[in-house]
């Protein structure tokens, strides 16, 4: 019985500890079918962006939406890179991160940009524009 217990008492130990690792893993973006990586953002500052990385080689999937929307999207996995017109605010800042949302912050033509932690073998792309 003893023999019992203990690997019932192992088998709890490691289904717990495998819950605490899914839990705590980051949110990243998965690419979409087609492969081609997504970029959502402010209306404008997408279609600002969008031929300049092409100009570089980086073909996106414009997801152009609210600010708002755009940030809720890109913080929870739907999209490998974010562009605004203007820097997160303290607020935008916390509820990504509650969303699970972690990045790199970049400058993009002028725009701030973040990348998703899938997507940094493209921040050279972005920062040199």
């Amino acid at each position: 019985m003893t023999k019992f217990t203990k690997l019932m008492t192992l088998l709890f130990c490691a289904g717990v500890l495998a819950a605490c690792v899914t839990e705590n893993n980051p949110s990243v973006a998965t690419m979409p079918e087609t492969g081609m990586p997504r970029l959502t953002g402010e209306a404008i500052s997408v279609a600002k962006l969008t031929p300049a990385l092409t100009g570089k080689g980086l073909a996106m999937q414009p997801i152009p939406d609210s600010r708002a929307a755009a940030i809720a999207r890109f913080c929870s996995g739907g999209a490998e890179a974010l562009v605004l017109t203007s820097a997160f605010t303290d607020a935008e800042t916390d509820s990504c991160v509650a969303a699970g949302g972690h990045w790199s912050a970049v400058n993009a033509d002028g725009m701030p940009a973040w990348l998703a932690p899938n997507f940094k073998s493209n921040f050279d792309t972005f920062n040199s524009l």
